[in-house]
């Protein structure tokens, strides 16, 4: 029978005698800062990490002693016991070392059985990861510390169990003072870490159609929030990471360059070979959907907060990183159209590392033509070139301008403009608008939402078509208060989601209060390139209930579309027809905050792509629920994704209030589904009316 553990007081950090368990800048961060304060008698590193044993008594030392300590060998306790070590901070190796992290739960196994038997120790400090979170479309934009971890990769499963490791311990032994850190990305002096030399590297690589927000931490920072959890009485999980989030295409700019985008499947291979390191799966997520730390746990409980905010701690990297001589110079140069190409050639080479490149390329170009054959493939476009004139009517080059200008006239009717010199002067604005927004820092909040290219996309764009085009109108709007959360129910229909743009673009641009929807996109959305970006910074968030409540809380208006996919993508011959509307998960989040329910019900979005086919067996090729097949799509290519014109309105029903029920009423199975019908119904017949007014007229 096992012996009652012995438990023992924190005492204070002075009074302590720390042992740094670590490798690489952060722990001789992290021992500097603690020798600072007059506590460092000797550091050790290994092949398997660093040592630093921090105390008070021996501070007149000309140097920290090196000694010798591999973390998997049962030798902890004669090194515990050697400087009667009081606290232990453990610093977990970067996803990069998977065998170093592998080996870290056999060392941490060892550390925590060595940590039990000691009489001395009271205090127990991990640093972690924030890669044990889930990273992708289905994740909370936001994330605190009670979300699930992920267990996508061997790094994050690993991650986990040490953190169990070190919890389970503490329940045991050191309860109520053990901590748990997980760190944003590490930057500033010293930091080597993939991103971190991604962020500094000569061509700045992203992948393509993805801008992902990124959180990160200056190393100062890190080895602040490690002294502040050695001097403080708190207990558990707090994320550690500055405030504010920068994308990757801004961290280039403010290098003055211009980012590469490269696929995302590619971009692995061509970051091990330009020298930047091995992106794991978790590390190319982080870069395609991006990851928000909620760290007010951190600033109430521990008493930190960062003294750099992500664009202070990211300009002091890229100070101390200075880019050298080399490829990025030579992008900016192939886009000027200003160096010749041997000689951008030369200098990708010497960047690179790599063989000639121009030498390279022509190798790969001739293979490529070699085993598809130019003439074979400009015959073929010439006959598929033949077969559009012949079925559009086009028979000569000829008629190719009376074409051009009926798009030009299309585009116009598009954007409400009555001439093509218009429709130019407009696009030149749109140019300068975009060019002055990339010129300058834009704001993004946590969610990835852009204010200022939602109003840019208003002024030049959506508004325009929306306005002139789908003659958008909105009825009840006043349903909607000033101020205050609420959650609006939506229906949903068109095969693409304009309903939803629209709908945004309603409550922000008529509403008098200019409220800001957020409105909940299913975790497709946000894997398509491009597409997924510009909703989330229209104001699109994930659909989880974290995020609802969270947003609810906030005070902000969330709109939630019961039906999915389902009623996005039902054919053209049930429209109108609400599909289910699942399981009521959106009462029971506007139960727990008490927000008003507000209907909707928009009509007209069924017209814009009538869709004849959902192509299922052709859709899960690509990952996809359904391929619309329209009237006009895939035939006419790019054009078939111009909608037909359809008036488009929007009506908002009287709110229903659910503070009166409280809470704990989200557990009522009755009361979620009968207000979740309610809801159903009166937007059925809202439809059902103005359907049978359309028939009429």
């Amino acid at each position: 029978m096992e012996s009652e553990p012995n438990r023992r007081a924190p005492g204070t950090v002075e009074d302590l005698s720390v042992l740094v368990v670590g490798e690489g800048a952060l722990a001789a961060a992290v021992c500097e800062r603690l020798s600072g304060t007059g506590r460092l008698v000797r550091a050790a590193h290994t092949d398997d990490g660093a040592v630093g044993v921090v105390t008070r008594r021996e501070r007149r030392c000309g140097g920290p002693e090196v000694v010798t300590q591999e973390t998997r060998y049962p030798s902890w306790p004669l090194l515990l016991a050697d400087a009667a070590i009081a606290a232990v901070v453990f610093i977990l190796p970067h996803a990069e070392r998977e065998s170093s992290c592998s080996g870290g739960v056999l060392g941490a196994m060892r550390l925590m059985s060595a940590c039990r038997k000691s009489a001395a120790v009271r205090r127990l400090v991990v640093v972690a990861d924030a890669a044990v979170y889930p990273c992708g479309p289905a994740a909370p934009s936001v994330i605190d510390e009670n979300v699930s971890l992920s267990t996508a990769s061997a790094y994050a499963r690993n991650l986990a169990e040490i953190e169990r490791l070190v919890l389970r311990c503490a329940r045991s032994q050191f309860d109520p003072h053990a901590v748990v850190l997980r760190l944003a990305p590490v930057v500033g002096p010293g930091a080597d870490n993939t991103l971190a030399r991604l962020l500094t590297a000569d061509i700045p690589w992203k992948p393509m159609g993805y801008d992902a927000r990124l959180q990160l931490l200056h190393i100062d920072d890190a080895a602040a929030a490690v002294a502040a959890a050695l001097t403080t009485t708190a207990a558990g999980v707090f994320n550690i990471a500055a405030p504010g989030v920068v994308t990757l295409g801004q961290a280039a700019r403010r290098r003055g360059l211009l980012p590469v985008a490269l696929p995302h499947t590619v971009l692995p291979q061509v970051a091990e070979l330009a020298g930047i390191g091995r992106f794991t799966d978790g590390d190319i997520a982080l870069l395609r959907f991006g990851r928000f730390l909620d760290t007010s746990r951190a600033r109430t409980q521990l008493g930190f907060a960062p003294a750099y905010p992500t664009l202070a701690a990211l300009d002091d990297h890229l100070r101390c990183h200075p880019p050298t001589p080399g490829a990025g110079p030579a992008v900016l140069e192939v886009l000027a159209g200003s160096a010749p190409p041997q000689r951008i050639a030369d200098r990708l080479s010497a960047s690179l590392g790599l063989p000639n490149v121009a030498e390279v390329a022509g190798r790969v170009a001739g293979a490529a033509v070699k085993s598809s054959g130019v003439g074979t493939v400009l015959g073929q476009a010439g006959r598929i070139a033949g077969a559009a004139a012949r079925l559009t009517g086009l028979p000569g080059p000829a008629r190719l301008a009376e074409t051009a200008g009926g798009g030009a006239r299309i585009a116009a009717e598009l954007t409400g403009l009555s001439r093509v010199g218009d429709l130019a002067a407009q696009a030149n604005r749109l140019a300068g608008a975009l060019t002055a927004q990339l010129r300058q820092e834009r704001r993004i909040d946590e969610y990835g939402y852009d204010a200022e290219f939602m109003d840019l996309c208003a002024k030049y764009l959506m508004g325009p078509f929306l306005e002139n085009y789908l003659r958008l109108e909105t009825v009840g709007l006043e349903n909607i208060s000033d101020a205050g959360r609420a959650v609006v129910v939506a229906n949903h229909s068109g095969a693409l989601p304009l309903d939803m743009v629209a709908l945004g673009y309603a409550t922000r641009y008529r509403h008098p209060a200019r409220r800001t929807a957020r409105v909940m996109g299913g975790d497709l959305v946000s894997c398509f390139p491009y597409v997924g970006d510009l909703l989330h910074r229209w104001g699109c968030v994930s659909a989880c209930p974290e995020e609802a409540d969270r947003l609810l809380a906030a005070g902000e208006i969330v709109v939630v579309c019961p039906e999915g996919y389902k009623g996005l993508g039902k054919p053209y011959a049930q429209r109108y027809q609400l599909q289910r509307f699942g399981r009521g998960g959106f009462v029971k989040a506007a139960l727990r905050s008490g927000a008003p329910l507000i209907p909707a019900a928009v009509f007209g979005a069924e017209e814009l792509y009538p869709m004849i086919s959902q192509a299922r067996p052709l859709a899960k090729l690509f990952g996809l629920p359904y391929l619309p097949i329209t009237a006009t799509f895939p035939w006419f290519g790019p054009l078939g994704l111009i909608p037909r014109r359809s008036r488009l309105i929007i009506e908002f029903g009287e709110p229903i209030p659910t503070a009166q029920f409280g809470p704990d009423a989200a557990d009522d199975a009755d009361l979620v589904l009968d207000l979740s019908h309610r809801i159903r119904v009166w937007i059925q017949d809202r439809l059902d009316a103005r359907l049978a007014a359309a028939d009429r007229n």
